[in-house]
């Protein structure tokens, strides 16, 4: 006996889209503070230790990051945030520089704003084709309104001297 409801997979999908964009829309997603996962895939010394940065970058993030990395000679970052604080980005910056440390936005991920900073401090940056990675210049909170801070851009300038981009790499992410 046939049954009346039947199983068509793109009208699943569709509803399945109507969902997901209803759920979105009344019930916003929020932007958490930095979340670091370490993963030490062998005892191996020449082997890096994965560690993941997830989520805004925000006050005691670099801290928590150097605390991390303690007793690691090799490590690769891999970074999915949409940015936050300009000085605990440039610390975790110059972080991996001194240490030499690889930096990675993995297939999908997204790295924008303080967080490409971070991105651009390892001399082994790496990247997927969909990987986004964006930059912009410096605001700050002024009242109701976003000023651009000609301090804060200053030290991202200094930052990029100190990396080796050329004056006209400089001009493009500030």
């Amino acid at each position: 006996k046939a049954s009346r409801f039947s199983f068509h997979p793109a009208a699943c999908r569709n509803a399945i889209m109507r969902f997901l964009i209803l759920f979105l829309l009344f019930f916003p997603c929020t932007v958490f503070a930095a979340q670091f996962e370490k993963f030490v895939l062998s005892d191996d010394p020449s082997v890096p230790a994965i560690i993941q940065l997830k989520g805004e970058i925000e006050s005691g993030d670099a801290e928590d990051f150097e605390r991390l990395i303690e007793g690691q000679s090799k490590v690769t970052l891999v970074l999915d945030s949409p940015g936050g604080l300009v000085r605990e980005a440039l610390r975790i910056g110059a972080t991996i520089r001194l240490r030499d440390f690889a930096t990675m936005v993995a297939a999908d991920g997204e790295c924008y704003s303080a967080c490409g900073l971070v991105w651009l401090a390892s001399e082994r940056r790496y990247m997927a084709e969909s990987s986004q990675i964006g930059f912009h210049a410096a605001y700050r909170h002024v009242g109701d309104y976003l000023e651009e801070s000609g301090e804060a851009n200053a030290e991202i300038g200094s930052y990029l001297t100190h990396l080796g981009l050329r004056v006209e790499a400089i001009r493009f992410f500030t």
